[in-house]
């Protein structure tokens, strides 16, 4: 599974993240280095090789 970039962001641990892309829901699990514990409920992320924007809700 193609998992796109995350760019603007530093973070900690992401886990469990739900990428939602055409009307289709996956389920992916990721680390990221990013330094807060605290994250917003969905994260826009443009994946500029393919050209289209997903939205990443964070499972809580």
């Amino acid at each position: 599974m193609f998992l796109p970039p995350i760019f603007e962001m530093q973070v900690l641990e992401i886990e469990g993240l739900t990428f939602y892309r055409g009307g289709v829901w996956y389920l992916v699990y990721i680390h990221i280095h990013l330094g807060v514990n605290r994250l917003p409920d969905s994260i826009m992320v443009f994946n500029w090789y393919q050209g289209f924007s997903i939205l990443v809700q964070v499972n809580r």
